[in-house]
């Protein structure tokens, strides 16, 4: 039996996504960015998801009635597609697949190689440090390849030698699939410059036996190293340059001399412009020298030559070292320089008129001139004095060996004086007239007139007058005065003391002169100058000037500082002079009475009055005085000022005593206690108020005393302070005591005895009862 369940079931059948064609996949190399995978197309509402085997790859794309791309692919693998219906959830495979194939890059290799070349070099290898077969690897300069490509064998391999400059860098291709890679690094070629050129200097000829010729060049660079070459021998050190000119010295070798530089860190090279050559030229043929000797000055000389000579040489005649006339081409044979008149040592230089070498000729000669006298100028003559000894003639110089004869008129006059190569006189001349020398050579009789003439005259003396004043005076006073007791006109009056002038030129009047006080001790003379003449004649006698001396200053000594009522201090001199009296002084006004000196120390005796005390010394028979040296100061130094002493009185045995001290006290003062005679306890400063020993135990009259610290000067206290300890009760046993009933009459308490005058007091614990 059946029925019919209640309702339906509705079935919908939905359609599954339209299959569509894969497309794209292919082959790639490994890290480029991939090929392409799609559908030929797809749908609006359904999504599509890339699958690379099982694997889901990236989110699903969605369909737009276009083909679906799902981008650029490099992993290798056969990709597939599933689209899904977004709102039924319906899937299905779409058709077919796109295979990825992902070929292998080539390995890298590291880029070798590369450096610096020279600017006129080879160039430097590039190349792999290795490589697989199967693969070509193109170098590159920059973006630019470099040659053909070269098929790698497994092994290292080079790229070839370059000297571009530039960065290097080399790709693999494999020649199977394409695939490029670049290799590892890279390679630099950089030029390196070469030395700068710089121009060799120096060379040429020289002359044998100098020293050479230098060789350097022009200019040099800091870092080059420049060695210098004759032919192919490189000669010395290589310089290094400097940035200037560069010298390699002299040098005597012939040849050709070349430089190459080199860059002493790239160790480029270059050779330096230019060459020098040194050549070595012959010195002319050795000749002697002949002729010379002895002519007298006025002659004609003496003939100096050559023992030979050579054409095409030049000969030089030298005197003393320096050229004398021109030089004498040879010949040949023998020259002469002619008649030589100047005296010396004479030699010859001989210069090749080519190559200029010269060479000193062999030996030289002495040309002697035999001198006539010097000449020399007559001096002296002239107007002297009457009385005197006449006027002397000399000339103002002589030659050894000279002789010099006086003429007056055309008379000789005396003997010849021998010259002594100095100035000469002849006795002096006192007759009136004209005097001429003339010289003769002791060896050779030559003789010539000395130049000029002098001549001999009388003028009369100024008149003599008597000097005046003159006597004495103390040392240190203004002097005496000194004169003439007449003058003349036109005369000048010198006044000498001991022979020496003193003061100025006092000039006649007529009457009498005054030469004004003179201090110096001695005998005083007067000369008088003829202002026409200059004759000079003394004045008639002499005066003396005595300068009696001061009394000897002598030192003080005593003084000194003393307490106020002492008997003062000694005042004295450390020495005194017999026949001098010594007045002591203060303020200026005498102190008692002179004391004779009695050449020993003196005692003025002892004084009180405070203050600076001199000493003035009187010669007894000059009346010259003097201050003695050094002073002597007396100081009267206070004593303390009189203080109270206060405190003092009575205690009980066994306190601690009573109080002693002063009333006020000074700054400076230290105060001493005194019991009876003796000192007690430690000194007290004072302090400008009163002040206190402390309590005194001792039973006595107490004083004190008080000394100034600075001066020492001491004073005893007004007044004293007695201490009197007084004796204490006799100690007595307390006797009774005991027990007692409560409300009994109670028990006795007292003392075993006592004593007169003596009040006792009976205490229970600490309380009087």
């Amino acid at each position: 039996c059946t029925s019919a369940m209640a309702g339906t079931a509705t079935v919908l059948m939905q359609a599954l996504p339209v299959v569509y064609t894969m497309t794209g996949g292919g082959t790639l190399c490994a890290g480029t960015s991939g090929v392409h995978v799609g559908l030929n197309h797809g749908e609006l509402g359904i999504n599509y998801q890339l699958y690379n085997g099982s694997t889901a790859v990236g989110s699903p794309s969605t369909g737009a009635f276009t083909g679906v791309d799902f981008g650029l692919i490099n992993t290798a693998g056969t990709y597939t597609v599933r689209a899904t219906n977004a709102i039924t959830g319906c899937s299905s495979g779409m058709g077919g697949s796109a295979t990825v194939v992902v070929n292998p890059l080539p390995v890298a290799q590291a880029v070798t190689g590369g450096g610096g070349v020279c600017a006129d070099g080879g160039g430097q290898l590039i190349g792999l440090g290795g490589s697989v077969s199967g693969v070509t690897y193109q170098l590159y300069r920059g973006a630019v390849a470099v040659g053909t490509p070269v098929s790698g064998n497994g092994l290292a391999i080079s790229l070839g030698s370059h000297n571009t400059p530039g960065t290097y860098t080399v790709q693999g291709t494999v020649t199977a699939t394409g695939c490029v890679n670049s290799m590892s690094g890279s390679a630099v070629i950089s030029i390196n410059a070469t030395p700068a050129v710089q121009s060799v200097t120096g060379g040429g000829n020289y002359c044998a036996g100098s020293t050479g010729q230098a060789i350097g060049l022009s200019g040099s660079e800091t870092g080059i190293q420049y060695q210098l070459y004759n032919g192919s021998l490189p000669t010395g050190s290589a310089i290094a340059g400097d940035g200037s000119a560069l010298s390699f010295g002299v040098f005597t070798t012939s040849g050709t001399y070349t430089v190459v530089a080199t860059n002493t860190t790239t160790l480029c090279a270059r050779v330096m412009s230019g060459s020098a050559t040194i050549i070595i030229d012959a010195l002319p043929g050795t000749f002697s020298v002949t002729g010379g000797g002895t002519y007298c000055a006025g002659g004609a000389g003496v003939n100096v030559g050559l023992s030979g000579s050579a054409a095409g040489v030049n000969y030089q005649l030298y005197r003393s070292g320096s050229a004398t006339g021109s030089a004498v081409s040879g010949t040949g044979s023998s020259i002469d320089f002619g008649l030589i008149t100047g005296g010396g040592v004479y030699t010859v230089s001989a210069t090749d008129a080519v190559t200029g070498c010269t060479n000193a000729m062999s030996g030289g000669v002495t040309v002697a001139v035999q001198a006539v006298p010097g000449v020399h100028t007559v001096t002296g003559g002239g107007n002297y004095c009457a009385g005197g000894a006449g006027s002397v003639v000399g000339l103002d110089g002589s030659a050894v060996g000279i002789n010099y004869q006086l003429y007056r008129g055309g008379t000789p006059v005396g003997s010849a004086v021998a010259g002594t190569g100095v100035a000469l006189s002849f006795p002096a001349q006192a007759i009136a007239g004209s005097y001429s020398v003339v010289a003769m050579d002791g060896g050779s009789s030559c003789t010539s007139n000395m130049t000029g003439s002098v001549t001999v005259g009388i003028n009369a003396v100024p008149s003599s007058f008597a000097v005046t004043g003159g006597g004495s005076y103390c040392s240190g006073g203004s002097g005496v005065a000194v004169g003439l007791f007449s003058s003349q006109n036109n005369v000048n009056y010198r006044l000498y003391h001991n022979g020496v002038v003193v003061g100025g030129t006092v000039p006649g009047t007529g009457s009498a002169l005054g030469f004004g006080l003179q201090t110096a001790a001695g005998t005083y003379s007067v000369a008088a100058t003829d202002l026409l003449t200059g004759c000079v004649s003394g004045m008639t006698g002499t005066v003396s000037v005595v300068a009696h001396p001061l009394p000897v200053a002598y030192a003080m000594n005593g003084g000194g500082s003393y307490c106020a009522g002492g008997t003062g201090v000694h005042i004295g001199m450390d020495f005194t002079a017999s026949g001098v009296d010594y007045q002591l002084i203060l303020s200026g006004s005498p102190v008692g009475a002179p004391f004779a000196g009695a050449n020993s120390s003196l005692d003025f005796g002892l004084y009180t009055t405070g203050g600076t005390y001199s000493v003035r010394a009187t010669n007894a028979t000059t009346g010259c005085l003097s201050v003695m040296s050094g002073s002597a100061t007396v100081v009267v130094n206070a004593l303390p000022v009189v203080q109270a002493v206060s405190g003092g009185g009575s205690y009980c045995n066994g306190g601690s005593g009573v109080a002693v001290g002063l009333s006020s006290s000074e700054s400076g003062i230290s105060y001493v206690l005194y019991n009876g005679g003796s000192a007690t306890g430690i000194p007290v400063t004072g302090t400008g108020g009163a002040v206190s020993f402390g309590n005194q135990p001792t039973a006595g009259v107490y004083t004190v005393m008080g000394t100034n610290t600075v001066t020492g000067c001491t004073q005893v206290m007004s007044g004293s302070a007695t201490v009197v300890v007084n004796a204490l009760p006799v100690v007595q046993p307390v006797t009774g005591g005991g027990t007692l009933c409560s409300g009994a009459a109670g028990v006795t308490v007292g003392l075993s005895g006592s004593e007169t005058g003596i009040s006792y007091q009976l205490y229970k614990e600490a309380t009087a009862t």
